[in-house]
């Protein structure tokens, strides 16, 4: 057995299992509680009245109400707005409802604050910076305010980029890696990028002569001069190709003047005839250079230049000089 107790309009509604629904003015409507008896009545015409027990006096969606504390809330504040009355002998079991506290779960920050008297004290919210907070007739609405932009990153030019992507609110940018002859390092602000193989890999050779205009000069394997220091004819390389530049300042006396310029690694010649040049003007000074690509093996290697005069007449070399670069 059930009755239904609840607000339509400006009536009561009592809908009591096996009865008739009663309907009463709401404001001549009254309860009466004696020990476990709940009874509703109209206060102006008391044979209207309806009696069931309080264990089932429900809402009107058909839940029970509980213990005699929720039914005299609910029907004080939902229901019934006139006087009321209760009597519960002391013998009479749930009299005095139960002794509830309240208390904190999880490892958030606690809403409870204590228990004082009957009454279960929790604490307010109150919104911070960039919150707000809407009070509803059921639940509390907490916003956020002042978020920001919603920000995304791209690469300009034509270069390679550092942008990758954007995961959620993470902007990601790629990394770099030092590559062969670079090295990286990093402050608080800066990236350094350093050239760690330094400077260029090369060589200058020098050969300068002293020579009257009555002598034909023939220069074998001579000693070069780097930096005004005079060194022998070999170098120390870490090993692959290397440009050779040769250049000379030569004169020519006669038509039959020729000068030759043979260059050599390690006793090879470089080229596969040696260079050869005669004079076009009487009493001729010319320069010239040759060049070529060549390939030496890690460590020393000798580097020759043999400059001579080939024919019947008087050429003469004054200077020459063999620049070697790593390509």
């Amino acid at each position: 057995m059930a009755m239904k107790v609840y607000i339509s309009g400006d009536t009561v509604e009592i809908d009591q299992t096996s009865q008739p629904l009663l309907n009463i003015p709401r404001n001549k409507a009254i309860y009466r509680i004696e020990n476990d008896d709940v009874t509703i009545f109209n206060n102006e015409d008391r044979t209207v009245f309806r009696t069931d027990k309080l264990a089932n006096i429900q809402n009107q969606s058909g839940t029970t109400i509980g213990n005699l504390q929720d039914v005299v809330k609910y029907l004080s504040k939902s229901v019934v707005v006139r006087g009321t009355s209760v009597t519960r002998d002391a013998t009479t079991p749930g009299g005095g409802g139960e002794a509830n506290t309240a208390s904190n779960v999880g490892g958030g920050s606690g809403v409870f604050k204590q228990k004082n008297g009957i009454d279960l004290e929790f604490k307010s919210l109150i919104a911070g910076n960039n919150l707000t907070i809407t009070n509803n007739t059921d639940d509390l609405t907490l916003d956020v305010t002042g978020v920001g932009e919603v920000n995304t990153a791209s690469n300009l030019g034509a270069g390679e980029g550092v942008f990758a992507q954007k995961t959620a609110q993470d902007l990601e940018f790629k990394s770099l890696v030092a590559g062969s002859g670079i090295s990286l390092s990093s402050t608080g602000t800066d990236i350094t990028v350093t050239n760690s193989a330094g400077a260029p890999e090369q060589f200058y050779l020098e050969r300068i002569e002293t020579i009257n205009n009555t002598t034909a000069v023939d220069i074998e394997y001579f000693t070069f001069v780097q930096g005004g220091t005079e060194i022998t004819n070999t170098i120390t390389v870490s090993g692959g190709t290397y440009y050779f530049e040769i250049s000379f300042l030569a004169f020519c006396t006669s038509n039959n003047g020729r000068i030759v310029v043979n260059p050599q690694v390690n006793s090879t010649d470089i080229f596969s005839q040696p260079y050869k040049r005669e004079r076009k003007d009487n009493d001729e000074i010319f320069y010239e250079s040759i060049s070529k690509r060549v390939a030496l093996s890690a460590g020393v290697n000798t580097i020759q230049l043999q400059l001579s005069n080939n024919g019947s007449g008087s050429a003469r070399i004054f200077e020459a000089n063999v620049q070697i670069t790593k390509v």
